[in-house]
């Protein structure tokens, strides 16, 4: 018990990593919708509805810059 208590002492500081945690997770469940503010604030830090792409939940997260830059790779595997 007395572990858990040290890394949940200071919400200030856990909840930019929370913050992040979750927008990566958008990325990677296009298909659900993610929620995530503070307590008693107006406006949610983050918030995705359900995407209709990969690349529409990286400009989500992201922004359309990154989406920009990124390049399209398709592998196959021969031995399959």
């Amino acid at each position: 018990m007395v572990a858990r208590r040290k890394t949940l002492q200071n919400s200030n500081d856990d909840y930019p990593k929370i913050v992040d945690f979750i927008s990566r997770f958008t990325v990677h469940h296009i298909n659900v919708n993610f929620s995530c503010r503070k307590h008693r604030a107006n406006r949610a830090d983050v918030h995705s509805g359900s995407m209709s792409s990969r690349l529409d939940a990286i400009r989500n997260v992201y922004g359309a810059s990154v989406v920009r830059d990124l390049m399209v790779i398709h592998v196959s595997d021969e031995m399959l």
